[in-house]
């Protein structure tokens, strides 16, 4: 039996969150969110992510740029959709 694939959808709107999730899990996918950047890099410390979508802007230190270049370093198999 083939795997599921595991979205991080990362965004600081809980609506939007809400939404990709929503749309996801209807399509079969797996599917965790994370509000904040340093949310993000701990889901992708300990859990075995497919692929991050992501917003360009996130509130906090750390934003949707600095987010794709910590994947394109540490984890640069994981493909990467900025909206």
């Amino acid at each position: 039996m083939a795997s599921t694939a595991h979205i991080l959808v990362v965004d600081d709107d809980p609506l939007i969150c809400q939404q990709l999730e929503q749309l996801y899990t209807s399509d079969g996918y797996r599917v965790t969110v994370a509000s904040l950047v340093e949310q993000a890099q701990q889901v992708l410390e300990k859990e075995d992510i497919d692929l991050v979508v992501t917003d360009i802007r996130l509130k906090g230190p750390l934003d949707g740029v600095d987010l794709t270049r910590l994947i394109a370093e540490r984890w640069s198999d994981i493909p990467v959709i900025v909206i």
